[in-house]
């Protein structure tokens, strides 16, 4: 699970801070000479690909909790228990580390596709090297916080918003509502459900 919040908060965080550090050079905040390529067309796709993989992240915490047969019960609820300040602060070295080996890929991969060649020197940077680096330290610790609280928040809900779909799905047609039993994912009987339910139907015959 790290390695995907890694990857995923350092390439989110690589497009955001390479986007608003390639506008102010573009701007001319520091100054007349070329800090970048003049594009932005890797941007949205690896910020795009980010957030599948923090998709994933909250897909793969779903699933183990219905499988556990593990509730939500709070912010420190166990299934969120490996999300704390203090496991984010440890990995953000290593999401910086991801994050600028991301940026080097994307700009690069960028200048040749548009461009037809590399730029060579520190254009992949989009600025002078100490404020780029900075600017991209700021933007990963943001990213990567926020990440955390974002799939802090959406977890419980989707568990709560599974399990009732599960419920209505099991009590379609009758007072009863299912029962599962202990360590077995509702997600595994939902097929079970949903074929049980289809009501089968023979094609209309033309009488003459």
């Amino acid at each position: 699970m790290s390695a995907w919040f890694v990857v995923a908060v350092a390439a989110i965080a690589a497009a955001l801070a390479d986007l608003v550090i390639e506008g102010l050079a573009n701007h001319g905040v520091f100054g007349r000479h070329r800090f970048t390529d003049g594009s932005n067309a890797v941007n949205g796709p690896v910020a795009v690909l980010g957030a599948i993989f923090l998709l994933r992240i909250l897909y793969l915490r779903v699933r183990r909790a219905l499988h556990a047969g593990d509730g939500v019960r709070g912010p420190s609820g166990p299934a969120l228990r490996e999300l704390t300040l203090a496991q984010i602060a440890v990995r953000i070295g290593a999401i910086f580390v991801v994050q600028i080996v991301a940026l080097w890929v994307m700009e690069t991969v960028e200048q040749y596709a548009v461009f037809g060649h590399g730029f060579g020197g520190t254009v992949w940077l989009g600025g002078p090297a100490a404020v780029s680096l900075g600017m991209h330290a700021a933007v990963c610790v943001v990213t990567a916080f926020s990440a955390r609280f974002i799939l802090r928040a959406l977890e419980p809900r989707a568990l709560r918003l599974l399990r009732a779909m599960l419920a209505q799905i099991g009590t379609v047609g009758d007072d009863s509502r299912p029962h599962f039993r202990a360590g077995l994912a509702p997600v595994i009987v939902l097929p079970y459900f949903v074929l049980c339910r289809i009501g089968v139907r023979a094609p209309p015959a033309a009488v003459s």
